[in-house]
């Protein structure tokens, strides 16, 4: 129990604390991961009147609903038009802090690139889930950049073959943690299956040959990812004691099991979230 909960205080470390840190949102690449769609695109419109939320079973929230139009589609299926769904700000509450750094507010005519998951039961409705989800073109000198580095972590996602063969170990440490944090992230309802053999040993090969020195990176870094595997005893895994010893641990199970392991994914209903795989 004390090496489970070591595990998952890792992961905690890596991930829970940096979301809560709203000045510092993740990565862009860290951001295409874990997400069904990229798009840039215009709202041309937005609902009269808020409709239901149905997040989950009894939730009484109500969301805004936009029709943006879509002028490029980088992650997911190509559409014309999308229905994203946000909450829009709210009153402030006596004697809480105001952040507007986490307000998340569209208006009609606002181009933007947008970062989407689905719905968990609106077929066809997204969400911006997160206030890091949406980049506005107004005001944002870097806008370009941003939707050039998408379409790279993008491809890096849905063809990752060429990176993870390739010679270039930036791209290939790159394309296993994408891969990887995608795999294990999981949203209600979900359900585990393993992937591929080959592509297990590809993807934990990879993180085994990764630069575990560098933290530049809070959510994609090979600490983290090697965290969410959820490894235990049963699979050969005793987390050291002390916490500097972490990763060179980690690097030594995934060099005698990168060939034996099977990562397990998560799936998660009513998404149409690509399913890459190499060949």
């Amino acid at each position: 129990m004390r090496r489970w909960v070591l595990s998952v205080l890792v992961l905690l470390l890596f991930t829970l604390t940096a979301m809560s840190r709203m000045i510092a949102p993740p990565t862009i690449p860290a951001r295409v991961a874990v997400v069904d769609r990229v798009v840039v695109g215009k709202v041309i419109k937005l609902s009269d009147k808020l409709v239901p939320s149905e997040m989950f079973k009894d939730d009484k929230r109500s969301m805004q609903l936009a029709t943006v139009q879509v002028s490029e589609a980088i992650l997911g299926s190509k559409t014309n038009e999308i229905q994203v769904g946000y909450f829009p700000p709210t009153a402030p509450q006596p004697g809480l802090p105001i952040r507007r750094v986490t307000v998340i507010e569209l208006n009609v005519g606002d181009e933007a690139l947008f970062y989407l998951t689905a719905h968990p039961s609106k077929k066809g409705v997204y969400l911006i889930s997160n206030y890091y989800d949406i980049s506005k073109k107004t005001g944002h000198r870097n806008f370009s950049l941003e939707v050039e580095e998408a379409k790279k972590a993008a491809k890096l996602l849905t063809n990752p073959r060429a990176a993870l063969e390739g010679k270039d170990p930036a791209a290939q440490e790159l394309a296993a943690m994408m891969l990887l944090t995608r795999y294990r992230t999981d949203r209600p309802g979900s359900k585990t299956e393993p992937i591929s053999a080959d592509e297990s040993k590809r993807l934990l090969t990879a993180l085994a040959q990764a630069d575990w020195s560098s933290s530049r990176d809070r959510q994609l870094n090979p600490i983290a990812v090697f965290a969410r595997l959820g490894l235990t005893d049963k699979d050969g895994w005793t987390p050291p004691i002390n916490f500097d010893d972490f990763g060179r641990e980690a690097k030594r199970w995934l060099q005698a099991n990168a060939d034996k392991y099977r990562v397990q994914r998560f799936v998660w209903p009513g998404s149409d979230a690509v399913s890459p795989e190499p060949e």
